[in-house]
């Protein structure tokens, strides 16, 4: 009988020990977080009040959701469900014309096809583009169609010319292009594998073998091939060899008076 009390009376010791000892441990526990609180509370920067849960990001899953992303990953969006459908039609919607022209370079890469070419605007990437079909196809009029009738993409042409007559390996085409000035660096890449660079120069244009001749003698600091030339590009010629051989003498060969004073001013004093 009293070996039963005795064991009771143990058991129930034992059980108010283990909840006094609970009691502590969520004490403790709970003493430890609010100090953790109070850290972090008194921590510089925004209080724990002021945090914002990070909203999720958006949910895309079509070309229609591509506008819920900012900046250049709502472009990059739409390029890669362009490129997943094999489709240019998205690459219209998007309104960076660099991010466009992109989108169209990606999505019709490996494509010979003049309208994929077409759709670029900007002027380098669509002349390199039907350069690119021109050469392939023997045909230097393809970059006649680099300029979009009724606008402004003359320089794509001109861009198509240029990287035809290289690839081609023919000086031909230098003389389609518009711009003199583009026109004699065209013929200048010829000039430098002529056994006589002056006579690579020339053309049915006096204008662009002008050009011509003025970076052969720039670039090879070659004043007497300055005299060949005639009008401004000859003081042009002579301005910048002035201007390479810091040479103030060279300033009196100049028939613009403007120029000349200028020319004196920058490299030497007036005589």
């Amino acid at each position: 009988m009293f070996s039963n009390a005795g064991e009771k009376i143990y058991i129930e010791s034992i059980e108010i020990g283990s909840m006094a000892s609970l009691k502590r441990s969520l004490s403790f526990a709970l003493f430890v977080m609010l100090l953790a609180f109070l850290a972090l509370y008194l921590m510089p920067g925004p209080s724990v009040l002021e945090w914002k849960l990070v909203p999720p990001p958006p949910f895309i899953n079509s070309p229609a959701d591509c506008p819920k992303l900012e900046g250049s990953q709502a472009y990059d969006c739409i390029i890669k469900f362009a490129l997943e459908r094999k489709s240019d039609s998205l690459c219209a919607g998007i309104e960076n014309a660099f991010y466009r022209d992109k989108c169209y370079s990606e999505v019709n890469a490996g494509k010979s096809d003049e309208s994929a070419c077409g759709k670029l605007s900007n002027l380098d990437s669509r002349g390199e583009c039907f350069a690119k079909l021109a050469i392939e196809q023997g045909n230097g009029d393809i970059c006649g169609k680099a300029a979009a009738q009724g606008t402004r993409m003359d320089g794509a042409s001109d861009a198509c010319f240029y990287l035809y007559a290289v690839g081609s390996g023919h000086n031909e085409p230098c003389g389609r292009i518009g711009s003199p000035e583009k026109s004699g660096e065209c013929l200048y890449h010829f000039a430098l594998l002529s056994m006589k660079p002056i006579d690579g120069c020339a053309s049915a244009s006096k204008e662009a073998t002008g050009f011509c001749i003025l970076r052969l003698a720039v670039d090879n600091q070659n004043l007497e091939l300055c005299a060949r030339l005639e009008g401004s590009i000859k003081d042009d010629c002579y301005f910048q060899m002035a201007a390479l051989k810091k040479d103030q003498g060279i300033c009196d060969y100049l028939e613009n008076n403007a120029l000349k004073e200028d020319c004196f001013l920058q490299f030497g004093a007036t005589g």
